[in-house]
């Protein structure tokens, strides 16, 4: 998250909710501008897992796809069909989570 991210978001009104929502919010609002960046068609979440579907013509390169897979382990996988399976925790920051596997590419 950025670095005034906290500070910016801890003044929002009381209207938006609690803190912790408040920044679920940004976390999904950083997460869908960098997806629209880079070309990713859907994100979707399924039980303990975050499908990554990229656009046929994102600005990723495949190879940096499959290094990431290796690099990553057994907590991700890329499908024949080119979507990018991420094994995430129930409980956390999700979008954080998804958004910073994301930026290591861009």
């Amino acid at each position: 998250m950025r670095p005034n991210a906290e500070k910016w978001i801890a003044n929002w009104p009381i209207v938006l909710g609690p803190h912790h929502r408040r920044r679920n919010l940004l976390d999904y609002a950083l997460l869908k501008g960098l997806a629209e960046r880079i070309l990713v068609s859907s994100i979707e979440r399924r039980a303990n897992e975050v499908a990554i579907k990229f656009h046929p013509e994102t600005t990723l390169p495949p190879e940096k796809l499959v290094g990431l897979n290796t690099v990553q382990g057994e907590g991700m996988r890329l499908d024949p069909s080119g979507t990018l399976w991420m094994r995430i925790e129930r409980r956390g920051r999700i979008a954080e989570s998804v958004r910073n596997v994301l930026l290591r590419w861009k």
